[in-house]
Parts: C-alpha cells; sequence; structure tokens
C-alpha cells in the first residue's frame, strides 16, 4: 500500500506540473480530488510514524 501512495503522491505531482504549463487533462478540482483520496489513503500510517522514527523525532524539542 505504502509504495501505492507514493506512486500516486508522485502522479498528483506531475499532474500539478502539467496543469502550470497548461498541458493537463486534468483539471484543478480533479487534482484536488485525487490530493484528498491520497490523504485518505495516508490517515492509518498517520499514527504510526510517532511508534515506528522515534529516533528522527529526538531533536523536536531539545
Amino acid at each position: 500500500m505504502k509504495l501505492k501512495i507514493i506512486a500516486k503522491l508522485w502522479s498528483a505531482v506531475y499532474d500539478l506540473l502539467f496543469y502550470i504549463d497548461g498541458k493537463s487533462e486534468k483539471s484543478i478540482e480533479q487534482i484536488h480530488n485525487d490530493l484528498d483520496v491520497i490523504e485518505v489513503m495516508c490517515r492509518p500510517y498517520a499514527e504510526l510514524y510517532d511508534l515506528e522514527m522515534p529516533e528522527e523525532r529526538g531533536g523536536e524539542n531539545e
């Protein structure tokens, strides 16, 4: 599932670049919808970050 999320994120990045360049087949509303879908896909992993990578968060409160 994580690789699917990453692939969708890259797709959204390129959709935005094409939109900026005026070469997009998607409307900005479609791109927003895609990003909303990706956000929902990421939700199960949001709290896992706190549990899986405590060493990377060590400097936040120092």
